[in-house]
């Protein structure tokens, strides 16, 4: 299995977004047991948001995305 990179582009987003980028990946948690497995074993996927757009007003309506 290999790792797949997901990117989402956010082109009209609030103001308070405006710029960000955010990273989600995977985190093992261990709830019970002892064994600990290496991060290449599970961490198959990552999301990469972009937000965009800093004159969007989210008051205006986009009937394609809304």
């Amino acid at each position: 299995m290999k790792k797949a990179y997901v990117i989402w582009i956010l082109p009209q987003v609030a103001k308070k977004r405006d710029g960000h980028v955010n990273r989600i990946n995977s985190k093992l948690e261990n709830i019970s047991g002892s064994t600990i497995e290496r991060l290449e074993s599970y961490d198959k996927g990552e999301q990469i948001m972009i937000f965009l757009n800093k004159d969007h007003d989210i008051k205006d309506k986009y009937e394609d995305s809304d």
